[in-house]
């Protein structure tokens, strides 16, 4: 199961009027014993560079793999893995 947060999506404003924003985030959850393939989304429309930094992996020991990876590439998920993910604007 994968869930995509859209922070530059959120409709709101700080008290000056700023828009907020926030990172997008991926969680992935893989319960399944085998390990699987999934295909990371776009983080956004815009046609910066984009990566997705790992931010919580339990299939590492210290729940972090410092990997990152680019938008809409093939990731190999071992089994039983829950994956966050943070989208980063590179430059």
């Amino acid at each position: 199961i994968g869930m995509r947060l859209a922070g530059n999506s959120i409709d709101e404003s700080d008290a000056l009027g700023a828009s907020i924003a926030n990172p997008t985030l991926l969680t992935i959850v893989h319960a399944g014993a085998e390990p699987t393939s999934f295909v990371l989304p776009m983080i956004d429309r815009e046609e910066t560079e984009h990566t997705w930094e790992v931010v919580l992996d339990t299939d590492h020991a210290t729940g972090a793999s410092q990997e990152s990876y680019a938008e809409q590439v093939k990731i190999q998920i071992p089994g039983r893995t829950v994956l966050l993910m943070q989208g980063r604007t590179d430059g």
